[in-house]
C-alpha cells in the first residue's frame, strides 16, 4: 500500500526525528507529501489582547516546524499546518483537510499515573481519525532521519 499524503504531527515536547523518520521514508517510497502539523491550545482570556498572543504563538510555532521541514530531504514535498485548539480533534480535521491517507506520529507511552493525568493524544487521534494511524514509540525509535536519508 502506498501513501501520498502522511500527516505528521508534532509536539515539540519530545524529539520529532524517530517519527520524521519513518514519515520520511513511506513518502520517499511513494513519493508522496508529508504534512506537518502543530496544534497550540486556545489562550485562556488574559489581560493583554489575545489577537497578539495568538500572532505570537503562530509565528513560534512556525519557525520550529521550518527548522524541521528543512530537514526533510530534497524531493520531498512538505507543507507545514498550525492549528489552534485540542490536539487529538485538530490533528484528526487537519488530516480530513489535507486527505491524508495516513497519520504517522509518535506516542510518549505513559503509562500508570501518568497515563490517567495527561491521557493519550495518540489513542484519542486513533479514535477521531477517517485514516489509519501509525504510531511510533518515541523512547525506542527505530532509527534517525539522518540514517533514513542515508538509506535513500
Amino acid at each position: 500500500m502506498t501513501y501520498r499524503r502522511i500527516l505528521c504531527p508534532i509536539d515539540f515536547e519530545q524529539d520529532a526525528q524517530p517519527t520524521l523518520a519513518v514519515a520520511v521514508k513511506l513518502a520517499r517510497e511513494s513519493r508522496g507529501k508529508i504534512y506537518l502539523v502543530h496544534v497550540l491550545p486556545v489562550p485562556a482570556p488574559m489581560m493583554y489582547p489575545v489577537q497578539s498572543v495568538l500572532e505570537s504563538d503562530w509565528r513560534w510555532a512556525e519557525k520550529k516546524l521550518q527548522k524541521i521541514a528543512a530537514q526533510i530531504p530534497a524531493g520531498i514535498d512538505r507543507e507545514i499546518v498550525i492549528k489552534f485548539g485540542r490536539t487529538a480533534e485538530e490533528v484528526a480535521k487537519a488530516a480530513g483537510a489535507a486527505d491524508a491517507d495516513l497519520i504517522v506520529m509518535g506516542t510518549h507511552g505513559y503509562r500508570g499515573i501518568a497515563h490517567v493525568l495527561r491521557g493519550s493524544v495518540a489513542e484519542r487521534v486513533v479514535r477521531a481519525a477517517n485514516c489509519p494511524v501509525l504510531t511510533v514509540p518515541l523512547k525506542k525509535a527505530p532509527e534517525t532521519l539522518d540514517r533514513a536519508s542515508e538509506a535513500a
